[in-house]
């Protein structure tokens, strides 16, 4: 299979930039049993990236290409043991240090997980039923003593609630109260909670239905713009990865097969299988105009 380094220059003065997310070599394996013993799965294989402060890489390919794992591996959800086991490296700048998001442990570990925040596919499942959004979006200001006492927990919730454009009566709403982009707009403040650099949204509007996207892609934009977060954006759907993304990775079995600006990946592909992936975009989307 073909791989592209991601060597085009960025349109921008931003390409002398040091990454804000550099990932190099980046690999997990899996030990499983088979029926003639133990077999060892490939999820993913020599991993680069690159994502500068303030822009957004959009990180494409089919299902089981191995996006997944990557922000998994980011945010301390896959990490080596019981049969796993993480190569590479994944090193994110936060707070003026770098920290290898590989091993990382202790207080290295815990600044980690403040700055960088993930939002999921399934608003529904993400958000406890039982939890009001208000308690769902403070939970994170508890976590990280970002917030002590309930009248500052409010105040923080409801000022949350402004940036994801929802009434703050939302708040003493439970997650059947809302619709599906309501849900995500919780989702999107309770990760903004704990103050993030990087935002990874994987499949993150893939539930929501067209016009509810394309609300969402645009608050996102405008978070963007105000507080200048880094996003790393997971999706199979390229058409809508067009709509936000400044560069692109295209996966393929677990390895970058080609990267690079937005623009060139998306309209000069140089790989069968991107081409694939763009031709199966309905002519009509607008982003294909």
């Amino acid at each position: 299979m073909y791989k592209r380094q991601s060597g085009r220059e960025a349109p921008d003065a931003r390409a002398k930039q040091a990454p804000l997310v550099k990932v190099r070599g980046l690999g997990v394996d899996y030990t499983v049993r088979g029926a003639t013993g133990r077999d060892t799965v490939h999820a993913i294989t020599d991993v680069d990236l690159d994502v500068l402060r303030g822009t957004t890489l959009g990180i494409v390919g089919e299902s089981g290409s191995g996006k997944s794992t990557v922000a998994g591996v980011l945010t301390g959800l896959i990490e080596s043991g019981h049969g796993t086991a993480v190569r590479g490296s994944a090193e994110v700048t936060v707070d003026g240090r770098t920290i290898d998001a590989v091993g990382v442990r202790g207080a290295d570990a815990a600044v980690l997980r403040r700055r960088l925040a993930m939002v999921f596919q399934d608003p529904a499942a993400s958000l406890d039923p039982r939890m009001t959004a208000g308690r769902s979006v403070a939970e994170p200001l508890r976590t990280h003593r970002l917030a002590s006492g309930r009248d500052e927990m409010r105040s923080r919730a409801e000022q949350l609630m402004d940036d994801v454009s929802l009434d703050r009566s939302f708040l003493d709403r439970y997650p059947h109260e809302m619709s599906g982009g309501q849900r995500q707009r919780v989702c999107l403040a309770r990760a903004l909670a704990s103050d993030p650099e990087v935002l990874i949204l994987d499949e993150s509007t893939a539930s929501l239905d067209v016009s509810v996207q394309a609300n969402v892609l645009d608050l996102l934009a405008e978070l963007q713009r105000e507080k200048g977060l880094t996003y790393l954006f997971i999706a199979h759907d390229l058409a809508v990865v067009e709509q936000i993304s400044d560069t692109v990775a295209v996966m393929q079995n677990g390895r970058v097969v080609e990267s690079g600006p937005a623009v060139d990946i998306l309209h000069n592909p140089e790989t069968d299988y991107t081409r694939m992936l763009l031709d199966a975009i309905p002519p009509e989307t607008p982003s294909r105009a």
